[in-house]
């Protein structure tokens, strides 16, 4: 199912949902919070559910192509997984060791490539497959146990492209919006506090997003509940300064900003 819509109150409380399923036909689910965590895609739903927000989440693409390959020469049966800092594609080169006998690997990032729209798998660039293939190959044949080279066994099981949910400003967003920035329609503030509307988002965690992780839903899950959380969050608000900016005219992707 594809959330297509959000029925706000009066006073601009989330109080619905409306779900498009595969068939065609709708389903409403009524709920009082909405939590947006959509990784990269973010933005996107954010502005499709609420089109005349004030808020303007600014991403930064951040894909990265990896390959899966044969492990040439396992030494062990246990899973295997580390980083090398070595200068072999002038930034970090990750491996990970699988169970299977397999060796995920990736580590270059593109900051050109195009998100693809949500539901959709973007194509990886086979220039960059290619150097991370050359990449793995030099890596086993300098880090390996045995004396022959891998070079002709290398065998490349799959590959693709991933998107690393980032924001402009470098840190993630853990944050409530306000009900005076859903819409443009003006409401009462005296009777709606700013903690009330229901909507929160959490997102542009780069590539960290497994290590924090943990932290961020404690963090989450203490804002969504009304409690104090146990980090101060201002830093990752929506309203603070060089972040998510307010914006009522929302920038073509890739289009400069003057609130950068």
């Amino acid at each position: 199912m594809k959330v297509v819509k959000a029925s706000l109150s009066s006073q601009n409380q989330v109080q619905a949902v409306t779900c498009l399923k595969k068939d065609g036909t709708t389903l409403q689910i009524d709920c009082t919070k909405l939590l947006l965590a959509c990784g990269p895609w973010t933005p996107v739903v954010y502005r499709e559910l609420f089109p005349s927000s004030s808020i303007h989440l600014q991403s930064s693409v951040n894909a990265g192509d990896w390959i899966l390959c044969k492990n040439p020469c396992p030494t062990t049966l246990e899973s295997v997984a580390f980083v090398t800092l070595d200068n072999i594609v002038g930034e970090k080169l990750e491996f990970a060791g699988r169970d299977d006998g397999t060796i995920w690997t990736c580590g270059r990032r593109n900051f050109t490539a195009s998100l693809p729209p949500p539901g959709e798998i973007a194509e990886p660039d086979e220039s960059m497959i290619e150097e991370l293939s050359d990449g793995c190959r030099r890596w086993l044949n300098s880090k390996c146990r045995c004396a022959e080279k891998h070079s002709d066994g290398f065998q490349l099981i799959s590959k693709g492209r991933a998107f690393r949910p980032a924001t402009k400003s470098g840190l993630p967003v853990i944050s409530k919006v306000a009900p005076s920035d859903l819409t443009s329609i003006p409401i009462d503030a005296a009777q709606t506090p700013e903690s009330s509307s229901g909507v929160f988002v959490c997102w542009g965690h780069g590539s960290y997003g497994l290590t924090m992780g943990i932290g961020t839903g404690r963090l989450m899950g203490q804002l969504m509940r009304g409690e104090k959380p146990d980090l101060d969050l201002s830093l990752f608000a929506l309203s603070r300064d060089g972040n998510e900016v307010k914006n009522t005219s929302h920038p073509i992707e890739g289009e400069k900003s003057s609130n950068l």
